[in-house]
């Protein structure tokens, strides 16, 4: 189950960076296509995978613990972050609300990606699988949000 969210996610966001270029000329709509892709649908699934989920994806990303509480708040930030993301697209005009959800969004991963990055280049040795699944995606991921919510507003 946990694979397939996984998949999931990477599906997503490729068809939210793909259709927020293609309608690139649409301002708004591309960017509730972004909004609702890499904001609300990641920030719900990266809910279910570090809540109900916890056990399997602490393994998967090389963190087990017999307190999952951090990842707790990490998923209800997500959800929180998901749901924003949702309200702000269903609002007539909302372009101001989904530039600052995105954003938003953005700069929490941002967090994420760098302390990953961190503690990939501080193990010795260096986990290289880390550094580019955990930082230097995410940091890719963050720079197309922040792209499309600051060209797009």
């Amino acid at each position: 189950m946990l694979n397939v969210l996984v998949i999931l996610r990477y599906v997503i966001v490729f068809f939210a960076v793909f259709f927020g270029f293609y309608y690139i000329s649409q301002p708004e709509l591309a960017l509730k296509i972004v909004t609702l892709g890499m904001v609300g649908a990641i920030g719900i699934l990266s809910f279910i995978t570090h809540v109900p989920l916890h056990t399997q994806d602490a393994a998967r990303l090389g963190w087990k613990t017999e307190r999952p509480d951090w990842q707790f708040e990490v998923g209800f930030a997500n959800l929180a972050f998901g749901l924003a993301a949702i309200m702000a697209s269903m609002c007539p005009k909302g372009t101001t609300g989904m530039t600052v959800v995105t954003v938003g969004y953005a700069i929490y991963l941002l967090q994420a990606a760098i302390l990953h990055g961190y503690r990939a280049l501080a193990a010795r040795p260096v986990e290289i699988k880390r550094l580019i699944r955990s930082s230097l995606l995410t940091l890719v991921y963050c720079i197309l949000m922040i792209f499309f919510a600051f060209h797009l507003k």
